[in-house]
């Protein structure tokens, strides 16, 4: 059986433009999905210097008065936002959602805190084994202490890191017409 030259140019343009469209659609997933963990992750790593400068600028980790933290706390918008100290031995100096933070398990080998030992900070999607909610942790590791903060992972926060596939659909109609013009192109072409 003889294929038509028609079928043949179809088959190929319409080939090689849904490679290329797959292409650019994973590209601009992953650069899209990068973006938004990145807005988070500058979000926390401003209230983790911002806690660490209140630190420094109260003497609170020298006079051991980390508690003061709570009136930082208070003035963070959303309430959502969880900020721990730990000191370099994994104890934890003040946790802002845990009332009796003292006799919290050590924190040393918590996933996020071990990445922010090797590279200087560390981020962690996890369900706490404190307070049993989900939450995106992201620490950074100082001279003196760990400052990490996490904000809930709810149903908002996951809808904010999801892809907005407004873009998926506007390709996939960009394919479509495509493939129509690639038909209409071919079909004037007589074997």
């Amino acid at each position: 059986m003889k294929i038509s030259l028609r079928k043949i140019l179809f088959l190929s343009f319409s080939l090689i433009l849904s490679v290329f469209t797959i292409l650019i659609l994973s590209f601009q997933y992953d650069r899209e999905k990068e973006f938004k963990i990145s807005q988070l992750e500058t979000t926390l790593k401003n209230i983790t210097s911002l806690t660490h400068n209140y630190i420094i600028s109260n003497n609170l980790y020298l006079t051991g008065n980390i508690d003061s933290l709570s009136l930082m706390k208070s003035l963070i918008p959303g309430n959502d936002i969880r900020i721990t100290v730990i000191d370099l031995k994994g104890n934890v100096l003040y946790d802002s959602e845990v009332e009796n933070y003292s006799v919290m398990e050590n924190h040393l080998n918590r996933e996020e805190i071990v990445a922010s030992k090797i590279s200087g900070f560390g981020a962690k999607i996890r369900k706490s084994h404190t307070t049993g909610k989900s939450y995106y942790y992201y620490a950074i590791s100082y001279p003196d202490y760990y400052i990490r903060t996490a904000k809930l992972y709810d149903i908002e926060i996951q809808n904010f890191l999801n892809v907005n596939n407004l873009f998926l659909f506007y390709i996939l109609t960009l394919l479509l017409l495509a493939g129509l013009l690639i038909f209409v192109i071919t079909g004037k072409i007589s074997d």
